[in-house]
């Protein structure tokens, strides 16, 4: 689950991005078992949802310099009962000039980026064919025709699999924070900026020397179900606004047990970190108002970006949680 865990929660806005064109063509074009393509729901539907819309996930608010911004830690496949914010955020996102994020799914220069990964320096290694068809009866199992992430790096195409294999659990990549956050800020004439981009993130995937030993580990926890289960107690965890869940995640994740395990999660999540968090301060520095929203891992531990951002002079307060809960 190393591999699966990390990936899928931690670089998941350019997944997410990607796997939304996927579950939109190919719907069930490679075997009779796959789920529809997702469709828009009908107004009515929208509006119903909105009404039972409560507040989930992890919202900060950040003050400098007289001004406020907001950080809100994202869940990258979501249910369709929970794609709706709920007030808290939804006040936030009105009161901003920007909203900066990973990389926005919606950006026509991500759409062609993706459509090209030769160009970035995450040029996919020949893997083995043993592994390769392996790998190809899992993507083929979850939905993905395998031509369509070909020159993709082999971790992201795992990754990409297990997060279009959510579907069948009702977790949807095209219901994923970003994608809706994106829509709304446009709707609500917000500037939308990526804090990075494809090429960082699919850098983080790229293949290394132990590509084939994790790959291999992570299609044994895709095909005996294991990561379908962790990405379902994340999206709980996520929708409970559960701290301690990720606080602890090294407790229950299965994913830091070894010394490599640890080296990964630290490029995938502690390594970019700093990067977002100037990025943020960047824009809150240039008079913006931000609202932040990065994926929810990036948003604990002693690296964490409240952390950091608090260290850079901001105060820094939990402004949502869960009922019967304190807010941290």
């Amino acid at each position: 689950m190393r591999l699966l865990q990390r990936s899928t929660a931690v670089a998941g806005t350019l997944l997410a991005a990607f796997t939304m064109n996927l579950a939109t063509a190919s719907g069930g074009a490679v075997t009779a078992n796959c789920p529809p393509p997702p469709t828009v729901p009908e107004p009515a539907k929208l509006a119903e949802l909105a009404r039972q819309a409560i507040d989930r996930g992890y919202l900060w608010k950040i003050e400098k310099s007289g001004r406020t911004s907001y950080l809100f830690g994202t869940i990258h496949v979501n249910s369709l009962d929970w794609m709706i914010p709920g007030p808290a955020v939804m006040t936030a996102l009105s009161q901003v000039d920007v909203l900066a994020l990973e990389i926005d799914p919606l950006d026509p220069a991500i759409a062609r980026a993706l459509a090209e990964p030769e160009s970035t320096a995450a040029t996919p290694r020949t893997l083995k064919p043993a592994l390769r068809a392996r790998l190809d009866a899992r993507l083929a199992a979850a939905c993905v025709p395998p031509a369509t992430v070909a020159r993709m790096p082999a971790l992201m195409q795992i990754a990409a699999a297990v997060m279009m294999d959510a579907r069948s659990v009702g977790l949807e990549p095209s219901f994923g924070s970003e994608i809706l956050l994106a829509g709304m800020a446009l709707g609500l004439k917000k500037a939308v900026v990526s804090l990075e981009s494809v090429a960082l993130q699919m850098a983080s995937l790229s293949d290394r020397d132990d590509t084939e030993a994790m790959l291999s580990t992570s299609l044994q926890q895709a095909d005996n179900g294991a990561a379908r289960r962790m990405l379902v107690r994340l999206h709980k965890a996520w929708g409970d606004g559960n701290v301690a869940d990720m606080e602890n995640l090294d407790k229950w994740c299965e994913c830091l047990d070894t010394e490599a395990d640890r080296r990964l999660l630290t490029r995938l999540n502690d390594d970019r970190n700093p990067a977002l968090a100037a990025g943020i301060a960047g824009l809150h520095s240039e008079g913006k108002r931000v609202f932040a929203a990065v994926g929810t891992l990036h948003m604990f531990g002693a690296k964490g970006l409240p952390k950091l951002l608090a260290d850079m002079g901001y105060k820094v307060e939990r402004v949502t949680a869960p009922p019967g809960q304190q807010v941290r």
